[in-house]
């Protein structure tokens, strides 16, 4: 329960006070309460406000366009990486594309669209591993911008560096909702896990751009 009633007025349980304090909707405390007992609580928090602002890089769009001779939706999570790899179509747009479309799209797979979910791809794993993607990047010390560069060059994805910072420091505050969540929920051994996720987010080892 978030509140209880009682001499005659409205008051808020533990859960609701960590769930108020965490800016959490209600349905969101009790899904994180539920959560903390089995999930990884970096993949809680990226739940919480998963990173969206994703986009395909102009040059893949540009392919992506003409092999289907109309205009394709430019976000990752549209969507349309489903769509693009459907090949039950023989005569489709998918068969226009040159390899390296392809070979870009095995790694999309790879990293990010290999969950094989009977959801896919509705289900939030792709969203998950491109979350755990970016902080990895953060945890080896890649700023923002630094980010975004390797998005570009490894994935063909385009983001903002702003979104990426915005991001970052939403996340942050997501763990320590998840954190607050779960001491109520008696989940307390998942503190000193949680501290250091947020520090090496924060502070990573080193501070660099990527390597050319």
């Amino acid at each position: 329960h978030m509140i209880r009633v009682r001499e005659g007025g409205a008051h808020p349980t533990a859960l609701g006070r960590a769930t108020s304090v965490s800016f959490l909707t209600p349905t969101s405390g009790f899904e994180v309460q539920k959560q903390v007992t089995s999930m990884d609580v970096l993949d809680i928090a990226i739940l919480l406000d998963p990173f969206e602002n994703v986009y395909l890089s102009p040059k893949l769009q540009s392919e992506i366009n003409s092999a289907f001779r109309t205009h394709m939706p430019t976000r990752l999570f549209s969507g349309v990486f489903a769509d693009l790899t459907d090949m039950k179509q023989p005569r489709g747009g998918a068969t226009r594309l040159p390899k390296w479309v392809f070979e870009l799209f095995g790694r999309w797979t790879l990293d990010f669209f290999g969950c094989g979910c009977r959801d896919f791809p509705e289900c939030n794993h792709g969203r998950i591993k491109l979350g755990r993607w970016i902080v990895d990047a953060r945890k080896k010390g890649l700023n923002p911008l630094g980010i975004a560069q390797k998005l570009q060059e490894k994935y063909e994805l385009w983001v903002y560096p702003g979104d990426l910072f915005s991001w970052l420091d939403t996340l942050i505050h997501s763990l320590k909702a998840v954190q607050r969540i779960a001491a109520v929920a008696g989940e307390t051994d998942i503190k000193e896990e949680i501290e250091g996720q947020i520090s090496r987010i924060e502070r990573p080892l080193n501070s660099k751009t990527p390597e050319k």
